[in-house]
C-alpha cells in the first residue's frame, strides 16, 4: 500500500491538490492533507510519501509527521517564490528556505526561474506547470454568446493588497465599464468601491461555475503586479480564459510576453500599461490529469519503484 500525505498552508490557494488527491485515489493511492496522526499506516503502509507544497519545512520541524516502518519519502514542490511587499525580504525569505530546509528524495518546480533559485545540489528536480480542469476544456467556445454578456470585463482571482486590484480598477480603460469580480475581496477594496455599482464583487466561486460566470462577460482581465515573483511566474488564470476561448486585456510583464511568444499568440498594445489578446482559438490549456500523468515522479509512484 502507498500512502500520500500532501503537506500545505491552508491559507493558500492550491488548486492542484485537489487534481492531485483526483488522480491519486483513481490508481489506488490513499491520499491525506496535513494529516499528522493516520490510524493505520504503522501497521499497512508499505510506502509512505510526504508531499511538502513549500511553504516551509525548516530542520528543526520533523522530517515527517508520521513514522512507519516501511519506505518513506519526501518532496518538496515548490509553487510560488516568496510573496510581501519587500522584495529584499522576499529574496532572504527564499534563501533560507533554501538553505534550511529538510533535504528531500525529489522536488517539483512551477517554471526553471524557481527551480534555479530553489533546487539542492544532488537532488532530482522536475517542472510541474499549472494546468485547468476538464470543465474548462468542456466548455470551450460556449462561453461566447453576445446574447448572455452583461458585464464588459471579469476578473478572476486573488484580491489581496500585494495584488494592488486597484490600480486598474481606477484607470481610464475601465472607467464606468461593467466588471465582474470573482474572488474574496479584503475590506479595504469592497469599501472604495462600495459605492460604484458598475463594480460588482460577488465573492469566491468553485472552479467549476467560473465558466458559466464567464459566460456573462465580453473580455477577461489578466491583471499581475510587475513584481518578483508575480511576474515570473505562469497566471493561471490567463491560460484559463484562454482555453474557453475568452479575449484578454492583461498588463504588461515579463511572464506574459514570454507565454504569447512561446505559444505564438498574437497581441496589440493599448497603452504603455495594457495589452489586447485576441484569441486564437488555438491555444488549450494541458488538462491537469495529464500534467501529473507525465511526471517522473508520477511514474515512480505507480510503479512503486525508489526516487
Amino acid at each position: 500500500m502507498t500512502v500520500i500525505n500532501f503537506i500545505f498552508p491552508k491559507h493558500e490557494n492550491l488548486p492542484e491538490i485537489k487534481h492531485y488527491i483526483d488522480y491519486f485515489s483513481k490508481i489506488g493511492i490513499n491520499c491525506y492533507c496535513n494529516s499528522k496522526s493516520i490510524a493505520f499506516i504503522r501497521n499497512e503502509a508499505l510506502v509512505y510519501i510526504e508531499w511538502h507544497i513549500m511553504g516551509t519545512h525548516f530542520l528543526h520541524q520533523p522530517k515527517f509527521l508520521n513514522k512507519i516502518d516501511g519506505k518513506c519519502f519526501l518532496i518538496h514542490e515548490y509553487a510560488s517564490l516568496s510573496t510581501g511587499k519587500n522584495k529584499l525580504i522576499k529574496l532572504i525569505k527564499d534563501l533560507i528556505k533554501h538553505k534550511c530546509s529538510h533535504k528531500p528524495d525529489h522536488q517539483l518546480f512551477l517554471n526553471g526561474y524557481i527551480q534555479k533559485r530553489m533546487a539542492i545540489r544532488g537532488v532530482y528536480g522536475e517542472l510541474r506547470d499549472m494546468g485547468v480542469s476538464n470543465i474548462f476544456i468542456k466548455s470551450r467556445n460556449k462561453v461566447n454568446n453576445a446574447l448572455l454578456e452583461t458585464y464588459d470585463f471579469a476578473y478572476v482571482g486573488s484580491m489581496a493588497a500585494e495584488r494592488k486590484i486597484e490600480n486598474f480598477l481606477d484607470c481610464d480603460l475601465f472607467n464606468e465599464k461593467k466588471i465582474l469580480m470573482l474572488g474574496n475581496p479584503p475590506s479595504y477594496l469592497k469599501k472604495r468601491y462600495e459605492k460604484k455599482s458598475n463594480i460588482n464583487f460577488i465573492g469566491r466561486v468553485e472552479q467549476d461555475d467560473i465558466p458559466y460566470h464567464l459566460a456573462q462577460v465580453r473580455v477577461c482581465i489578466n491583471y499581475i503586479p510587475d513584481e518578483y515573483p508575480y511576474n515570473q511566474q505562469t497566471s493561471t488564470k490567463l491560460i484559463e480564459y484562454l482555453t474557453l476561448g475568452k479575449d484578454v486585456i492583461s498588463n504588461k510583464y515579463e511572464w506574459v510576453f514570454k507565454f504569447l511568444n512561446d505559444n505564438k499568440i498574437a497581441y496589440e498594445d493599448i497603452d504603455n500599461e495594457f495589452i489586447f489578446i485576441k484569441n486564437n482559438d488555438k491555444y488549450v490549456s494541458l488538462e491537469w490529469s495529464v500534467i501529473i500523468s507525465n511526471l517522473k515522479i508520477t511514474n515512480l509512484i505507480k510503479n512503486n519503484e525508489s526516487f
